[in-house]
């Protein structure tokens, strides 16, 4: 018999496909505008919402199936599926995210859609029953192409524009790639009655325990929509201030990691993606600088008062106000030092002249 038929556990499946495909690409675009392992960081944040959005949406929609039967999972198989999907989205992303160009899209497309299908295959593969299913090679292949022309217009159209409606197409149509292949794929499939007793449990996982799993991966992936809602906020508050003539910095606590904007990067005269911690500080201060700045920062981690400070870059020549302010959890534990860097060289060349002129 074929199966046919909309539950609800079909519309939640839709609804996490876009959502996942939304938050991906959403990880996607941070890909693109980061370089070394930023960019492998974010590809894999990505891939790993793709897939598993993918992932949870085709066992989602396997929680409604019903054989005649009963159903469980083989574990190892189902796991293979999910880091197929993973794989299959990270290579995507990574052609995808490389020079922008119609073949690059297009092979992107074509990686993405063969993991898709193969993550549905080798996921019905997992699935243990008594019940004999077949596949009709004719909808099967249809839905191969489901998957892969679908996948091929979702990257063209989140490449064609950075805005939220053209990633909510994007999202739109790679959210029903996953489905519709999904329901073309249990088209094809055929499900006889096996001459065994069908009251018996097969081996595996009951599907109990796998939605559990489903559930989990679900919260990853808004756990991840979350983290790059707010990442995107801070990228565009930091590109504001950087706009103003305004470099950002902040010193990670308690291992003080250095991290800087573009533009205060700038300021210290340092090359793009040029190595820079704060233990590198004593070649761009003077040594009587290096002195009040350890002064400053102790008596600013100890919540005495704001970071505050004019130091004579050594190479330049260029004076910068470092201003910053200790930031706490809401327990009261510091978190980091925050703060900006200004370019005051005009105001010391100027007291200079007027002491010159005096």
């Amino acid at each position: 018999m074929h199966l046919h038929g909309v539950s609800v556990f079909d519309g939640l499946s839709f609804l996490v496909a876009v959502f996942a495909a939304w938050t991906a690409l959403d990880l996607f675009q941070q890909v693109r505008s980061h370089q070394g392992g930023e960019r492998l960081a974010w590809l894999g944040t990505a891939a790993t919402a793709m897939g598993g959005g993918v992932w949870s949406m085709h066992f989602i929609a396997m929680l409604g199936f019903d054989p005649g039967s009963p159903v469980r999972y083989d574990l190892t198989l189902t796991v293979i599926s999910f880091l197929l999907a993973v794989a299959g989205s990270s290579l995507a992303f990574l052609i995808a995210a490389g020079r922008a160009n119609p073949p690059r899209m297009i092979l992107a497309g074509l990686v993405m859609g063969a993991s898709i299908c193969a993550m549905h295959y080798v996921g019905m593969a997992a699935l243990q029953t008594s019940a004999v299913l077949t596949y009709a090679p004719g909808l099967v292949a249809v839905s191969a192409a489901v998957a892969l022309l679908a996948s091929i217009a979702a990257l063209f159209a989140v490449n064609q524009d950075r805005s939220r409606l053209w990633r909510l197409t994007a999202a739109l149509v790679l959210g029903m790639a996953v489905v519709g292949m999904h329901h073309v794929a249990m088209a094809a499939l055929t499900v006889a009655p096996s001459q065994t007793a069908a009251t018996l449990a097969p081996p595996g996982a009951p599907p109990l325990l796998l939605a559990v799993g489903v559930a989990g991966v679900t919260i990853l992936i808004l756990f991840l929509a979350l983290a790059v809602a707010m990442v995107d906020q801070r990228d565009k508050l930091i590109a504001i201030i950087d706009a103003g003539g305004v470099g950002y910095w902040e010193l990670a606590l308690p291992r003080q990691d250095l991290w800087l904007s573009g533009r205060a990067r700038k300021y210290l005269g340092l090359a793009r993606g040029e190595p820079f911690s704060a233990r590198d500080l004593p070649r761009k201060l003077k040594p009587e600088d290096m002195a009040r700045r350890t002064e400053t920062l102790e008596r600013a981690l100890r919540g005495e008062g704001d970071y505050a400070a004019e130091y004579q870059i050594r190479d330049s020549g260029r004076w910068l106000q470092v201003r910053g302010r200790l930031i706490r959890s809401r327990s009261g534990k510091p978190i980091k030092l925050a703060g900006v860097i200004t370019d005051v060289t005009d105001r010391h060349q100027a007291f200079a002249a007027l002491a010159t002129s005096e």
